[in-house]
């Protein structure tokens, strides 16, 4: 079975974007790792935008994130995340899953933001994982992808593998990742400076669109 981190270990963070990700889902994940950095008064959280070819990529609101770094020259990150969005099965090509099970299999830790779980579990690298992904894609990739522990929850850590729902859900796991390191008073002060009432914890359950016509 493979060895979980320490998830106060965690330093260096790399954010892998496909086509089309997701830019609040990435924006709110370093976000949160910068304000640690700030209010620490030190640079203990290290992060880089990657992609497979060093070019800035498209997110889905037609914006892209630099400086882009290529996998091929950037320094082992200690977890990497697939950061996906819309359209995520096309964006999920041979290349990528091919590096993937590279990183995989040197022993890095791999997550996933909003739809990369998707390329995890194409990748085959989520056998035997509990895993989470955003609820436009829950009903799909169970289908697909049975042998998966597919939950509704907003992010879940088992083990080496680190997923998570979209929008604000990164947030919420960076805390989490943050408070082992610096304990909850740490990540109370981050909560302040963002205006949050509260953080949630990864097992509480995604907040499901109502279908028209239900009662209230």
């Amino acid at each position: 079975m493979p060895a979980s981190p320490d998830l106060s270990s965690l330093q260096r963070f790399g954010f892998l974007t496909l086509s089309g990700y997701s830019m609040i889902a990435v924006s709110n994940a370093i976000e949160a790792l910068r304000m640690a950095n700030r209010l620490a008064g030190e640079e203990i959280y290290i992060w880089s935008v990657l992609s497979l070819d060093g070019d800035a990529v498209l997110s889905s609101n037609g914006l892209s994130l630099a400086p882009t770094q290529s996998v091929k020259t950037v320094s082992r990150p200690d977890v990497v995340f697939v950061c996906g969005g819309v359209d995520v099965r096309t964006a999920t090509g041979p290349g990528l899953l091919t590096w993937l099970r590279q990183q995989a299999r040197q022993g890095v830790a791999l997550g996933a933001l909003c739809t990369g779980t998707f390329a995890l579990a194409e990748a085959g690298l989520l056998r035997g994982y509990r895993s989470a992904i955003h609820w436009e894609n829950l009903s799909s990739i169970r289908e697909e992808f049975p042998e998966i522990d597919i939950t509704d929850d907003l992010f879940v850590i088992d083990r080496n593998r680190l997923t998570c729902t979209g929008g604000l859900a990164p947030l919420d796991m960076m805390l989490k990742i943050i408070a082992s390191r610096y304990g909850m008073a740490r990540v109370n002060e981050i909560s302040t400076q963002f205006l949050l009432d509260r953080d949630r914890s990864g097992d509480e359950r995604q907040p499901l669109p109502v279908p028209p016509g239900t009662p209230e």
